[in-house]
C-alpha cells in the first residue's frame, strides 16, 4: 500500500534546537533509505548510521521524507529502528516527496 495524500507536518520534536539544520531522510520506494544525497541504505545499514548519529551530541534532529510510493510498511520500519535504537523525539515527517 502506498503511502498518498497531500502534504502533511507531523514533528515529535518540540525540543529540537531551532538553529541547527535538519537532516533528511528520505524513504525511497523499494524501503531503502537516502540521508541528503548520501548513498542508499538498507534497514541494517540504517542502523549502523543512527549508532553514529547517537554520538552526537545533541542528536541532529531527522526530517523524515517518504516518497509518495513508499508503502507504509516502509515507513513504519524506519520509525522502528529509530524507536528500537532509542533516538529519542528528534525526528518527524514533512511531507511526501514527489
Amino acid at each position: 500500500m502506498a503511502v498518498m495524500g497531500a502534504a502533511f507536518v507531523f514533528s515529535l520534536a518540540s525540543n529540537c534546537d531551532a538553529e541547527s539544520m535538519p537532516l533528511n531522510l528520505n524513504i525511497l520506494p523499494n524501503g531503502h533509505v537516502r540521508f541528503e544525497n548520501g548513498p542508499e541504505l538498507d534497514q541494517h545499514a540504517l542502523r549502523a548510521k543512527i549508532e553514529n548519529l547517537m554520538r552526537t551530541e545533541p542528536h541532529p534532529y531527522i526530517r523524515i521524507v517518504p516518497d509518495r510510493h513508499a508503502s507504509y510498511d516502509a515507513v513504519a520500519k524506519v520509525l522502528r529502528a529509530f524507536q528500537q535504537m532509542n533516538y529519542g523525539a528528534h525526528f518527524g515527517f514533512t511531507g511526501i516527496s514527489k
